[in-house]
């Protein structure tokens, strides 16, 4: 197993008539994603995020997309980073509003404005065929005379949140630092420079 990482600047688009909240704006992200590829009829994947975020105004509600994700809701973490002690945010529900592909975290105390959060997400998903988000196509490798899976990403105009919990919206731009577990004999390929691969 390798993970492979390189860099985005990339803005993620959404024709969503429902727009999220601009209280919270995404600055960052740093998405780690391990695909079983390779390991029999095994299209799960493993994921987590860390979203640097500034408060603009005041609130307790913190809303993101998810799209045929599960989430390890246990396991949400969100913290000031503004403060020397990196206080950490109670969350007192989490809720999800699927027909607009909502994931909402409530906080027991508001944001304050003008404070940064980081805000840690861990999930998983299915590689499925649907052309969209994180999904699977394959090829037939005819020197090994055997069916090969590959791990695509299609995230235009609303997927980015079938791969990753995200602010999939037009105006939320970020920077993103991305690693892809992989299996020893598949290739991670970006449009963007590889910074370095290490076994896991």
């Amino acid at each position: 197993m390798y993970k492979v990482t390189a860099a985005f600047l990339t803005c993620l688009f959404t024709v969503n008539a429902y727009r999220l909240q601009k209280d919270v704006r995404p600055e960052h992200y740093k998405l780690e994603i391990i695909s079983y590829l390779g390991e029999k009829d095994n299209f799960n994947f493993d994921g987590k995020v860390w979203i640097d975020t500034s408060c603009v105004k005041p609130t307790s509600n913190i809303t993101l997309h998810s799209k045929d994700l599960t989430i390890k809701e246990g396991e949400i973490n969100i913290k000031d980073v503004s403060s020397n002690d990196s206080k950490t945010q109670k969350i007192s529900k989490i809720n999800y509003d699927k027909e607009n592909d909502f994931l909402i975290i409530l906080l027991t105390e508001p944001l304050k404005e003008d404070h940064k959060y980081e805000i840690y997400i861990p999930f998983s998903g299915k590689l499925d065929d649907g052309l969209a988000g994180f999904y699977r196509s394959s090829y037939y490798d005819k020197k090994k005379k055997e069916k090969r899976w590959l791990g695509v990403t299609q995230f235009e105009a609303i997927s980015a949140r079938r791969a990753f919990p995200c602010f999939d919206e037009p105006e939320m731009k970020a920077t993103f630092d991305i690693s892809i577990g992989r299996k020893d004999g598949y290739r991670a390929i970006s449009n963007m420079p590889l910074l370095n691969t290490e076994p896991l």
